[in-house]
């Protein structure tokens, strides 16, 4: 009976992470061109400040 308890609990677990694997790659897929422009502007705020030091 424990071990079957144990294996449920295990795979519950994959399924689990492959649901939050699947909800971060939509998000991504949702957001990317705000998430594109964000690192773009950091990068070039990073860029801006390196100049001054």
């Amino acid at each position: 009976m424990y071990k079957k308890l144990v294996k449920n609990q295990k795979g519950a677990a994959v399924v689990e992470m492959l649901l939050l694997l699947v909800i971060l790659i939509a998000i991504t897929l949702i957001f990317k061109e705000q998430l594109i422009n964000l690192v773009m502007d950091i990068f070039d705020t990073i860029i801006e400040s390196a100049g001054e030091v």
